[in-house]
């Protein structure tokens, strides 16, 4: 009597676990899972609502390799710290040799170009050459794409006009060693006061920067300005505030063709 009520009431006869003794007949319309599917009763309330709640729990799934990579081959060229390095510490000469010999800002682009080069192909460009550039260099400033990339050839670097410093960006992803210079016509300076900490703008006008890295993502570049009371200068630029600085050209400078080109 006892056997037949269990088997009434919905119950194994087997020694199974108590979790696992409860059971309910087969329904058409049981879920994958073996609860109700969607009729009336509470056990049927409680599949929907955590149904609808379940859509709401799920973590986001971690993040893939190849969106991780994706984020890697966003940057380009030089971090700030590593181009301060490499273009602003001491050579065989000073530390800011465009300054001392009183170059205008897009000569002193071309001269950290070759300081920049010399540094990451030790043996193909010479250390010195940065500081010949900077005494042999006229002091007339060079306004235009066409002018600039024949003053880079006569250095033994290879030129090229560009359409954007993004371009320049693209080349840093695949290992290839370049800069871009990019001829602002508008250019507005800030400097800070080291007495009061108060910034100060200055409308310099015409003017250069040095592209040396930065994330496509932007895009935001890393640029080396030769401008200011330190004569050189590593920060990062937003393509927006490059802009509003009146951009009238770009040029691309690369290693010279003997040299090769290698990793930045």
């Amino acid at each position: 009597m006892a056997l037949a009520v269990a088997r009434q009431a919905g119950y194994r006869d087997s020694s199974r676990s108590p979790r696992q003794k409860g059971i309910e007949e087969d329904d058409e319309t049981s879920g994958p899972d073996g609860l109700p599917g969607p009729k009336p009763g509470f056990t049927a309330q409680m599949r929907l609502q955590r149904d609808f709640l379940a859509q709401f729990a799920r973590p986001e799934p971690p993040p893939s390799t190849q969106r991780s990579a994706v984020l890697r081959e966003a940057a380009a060229g030089l971090p700030v710290d590593a181009a301060e390095v490499l273009l602003l510490r001491p050579g065989p000469g000073p530390a800011t040799p465009w300054a001392s010999a009183g170059l205008p800002a897009s000569l002193a682009c071309v001269a950290a170009t070759l300081r920049l080069f010399a540094r990451l192909m030790p043996g193909s460009v010479p250390e010195s050459a940065c500081d010949d550039f900077c005494r042999a260099a006229a002091k007339t400033a060079v306004t235009r794409s066409p002018e600039l990339m024949e003053l880079a050839g006569r250095c033994g670097l290879r030129a090229q006009a560009l359409a954007s410093p993004v371009e320049a960006l693209q080349d840093m992803v695949k290992n290839n060693l370049c800069t871009c210079c990019v001829l602002l016509e508008s250019y507005v300076g800030v400097q800070e006061d080291p007495a009061t900490g108060e910034e100060m703008e200055d409308e310099v006008g015409f003017h250069c920067l040095l592209v040396v890295g930065g994330d496509l993502l932007g895009p935001t570049y890393v640029t080396f300005d030769p401008w200011g009371c330190r004569a050189g200068e590593v920060s990062f630029v937003s393509d927006h505030a490059m802009n509003s600085s009146s951009p009238i050209g770009f040029v691309q400078l690369m290693a010279p063709f003997d040299a090769g080109c290698g990793s930045a």
